[in-house]
């Protein structure tokens, strides 16, 4: 997985853990992909989009499909992906105010969320 890597580093999460919170990055950066882009843009400006003045250009299809991809993910009824996406999101927004960094650090430290 994205996480324990599977190379015998010794270090690994439950399946639902891991798949859960690369859902959880994956829905918050459909979520606020325009503030990934313009971050990303002031990292490497030489890749910013030269056709537009904030450095993001967005259009109805990116919008369109970033909302297809969200709903996906929270609607999954797989109990590895989908149920570990809403464990994650629910312990992020009730145990952790938001701070990914925080659930991050709780769920290498107990290999679970806190629910």
């Amino acid at each position: 997985g994205a996480f324990g890597g599977g190379g015998g580093g010794g270090f690994s999460l439950p399946p639902q853990v891991e798949e859960g919170c690369c859902q959880l990055m994956a829905f918050l950066y459909l979520s606020n992909e325009e503030d990934f882009a313009k971050m990303w843009d002031k990292v490497t400006p030489s890749l910013a989009y030269p056709e537009s003045k904030n450095g993001f250009v967005d259009t109805v299809q990116n919008v369109e499909l970033r909302r297809y991809f969200r709903h996906c993910i929270e609607h999954d009824t797989t109990p590895i992906y989908g149920d570990g996406f809403r464990q994650a999101k629910r312990a992020l927004e009730e145990y952790f105010h938001g701070c990914m960094k925080d659930l991050l650090e709780f769920v290498v430290v107990h290999r679970s969320f806190p629910i």
